[in-house]
């Protein structure tokens, strides 16, 4: 009992001021080879061929107008890749939050809305499980939104590409563009990568506490060590682990 009293305990997120991001080499074992599971240092968070994908997190948001501002993406250019974009808001109670993805002239976009002033569970999924793909959006672990399209895609060209938190590019979605004007702010908790479909079941199951490996898993941040934060101010992947 004295030991596990004694034992350093922390439950954080990682707030991000409007100029913090970070970076993630999509690269196995880019960082620490010797500690990584597999440090052949492939490409691995690209969803090819016919992977599912599900961005999954603790997003809070401040109670103030936003601009443009990107939550997490993944892009080649403007037109390849996906992106979470939050759209410019002069209200100070909610916000739309819009998952996008992109392939040449292929598109599709899902938006869910956010209460501001308090920590939203989201999940944005790209799913590729029943032939044609199709976006799914969930907040609180209920679907709330599917993409009006389903538009058959081919491999995004973004293996070359860092995975952005935090920060990122302008994305084309058909005829709109979105840029983002400043960097996230916020705070993000539980930032989940997975390659597969999450369902209602699973995102409620884990919604407030840490999860394990899993095949599926291919990024995981926890955002849950003390001060000060590994991950920094700067372009940083330390506090990730790319599976």
């Amino acid at each position: 009992r004295w030991v596990f009293d004694n034992f350093p305990r922390w439950r954080g997120a990682l707030a991000f001021d409007g100029t913090s991001y970070i970076e993630t080499q999509n690269k196995t074992g880019a960082l620490f080879s010797e500690l990584s599971k597999n440090s052949a240092g492939k490409p691995v968070l690209n969803p090819t061929g016919s992977s599912s994908m599900t961005l999954e997190m603790q997003l809070f948001l401040p109670a103030i107008a936003n601009n443009e501002q990107v939550v997490c993406q993944m892009m080649s250019g403007s037109s390849q890749g996906f992106s979470v974009n939050l759209l410019t808001t002069a209200s100070i109670s909610s916000c739309t939050a819009q998952f996008s993805v992109v392939s040449g002239s292929a598109h599709m976009s899902v938006p869910v809305t956010l209460v501001k002033g308090a920590y939203n569970h989201v999940a944005f999924i790209f799913n590729r499980e029943n032939g044609v793909p199709y976006l799914e959006a969930y907040l609180n672990s209920e679907p709330v939104a599917e993409s009006r399209t389903r538009v058959g895609f081919d491999d995004m060209d973004i293996d070359g590409s860092s995975f952005l938190i935090g920060s990122g590019t302008a994305i084309t979605v058909g005829s709109s563009t979105l840029t983002p004007q400043s960097r996230l702010s916020g705070s993000i908790d539980e930032f989940r990568f997975f390659h597969s479909v999450r369902t209602a079941r699973q995102q409620a199951l884990y919604a407030a506490k840490s999860i394990f490996s899993t095949s599926d898993l291919v990024l995981y941040y926890r955002f849950n060590e003390p001060p000060p934060p590994i991950a920094t101010t700067i372009s940083d992947a330390i506090n990730g682990v790319v599976l």
